[in-house]
């Protein structure tokens, strides 16, 4: 429930920053990529043991993070570097 309660509290808060820079569909396709990159490495990973068709919301969080860490790189303002470094720490 842990997992599950912090998943939730941190996709609410990257998702919030994401979707104020990008439209709601954007959010959803960077979700679901990596929703599906993280069930495939660590299907790799685990050398192929295991259920291969395992999807878990932590992947996608990590591939919505990288989506916006990718959108505030290409950015040239100040908040943009402020983000930049808090998504880093």
């Amino acid at each position: 429930l842990l997992h599950i309660g912090l998943n939730i509290w941190v996709l609410l808060d990257i998702g919030r920053l994401y979707e104020g820079r990008r439209p709601w569909e954007n959010l959803l396709a960077a979700f679901v990529r990596g929703s599906v990159m993280g069930a495939y490495l660590t299907f790799v990973v685990q050398g192929g043991e295991g259920p291969p068709g395992v999807l878990g919301g932590s992947g996608g969080i990590v591939g919505l993070g990288g989506a916006l860490l990718a959108d505030v790189l290409r950015g040239r303002g100040a908040q943009d570097r402020a983000l930049t470094r808090s998504l880093l720490q």
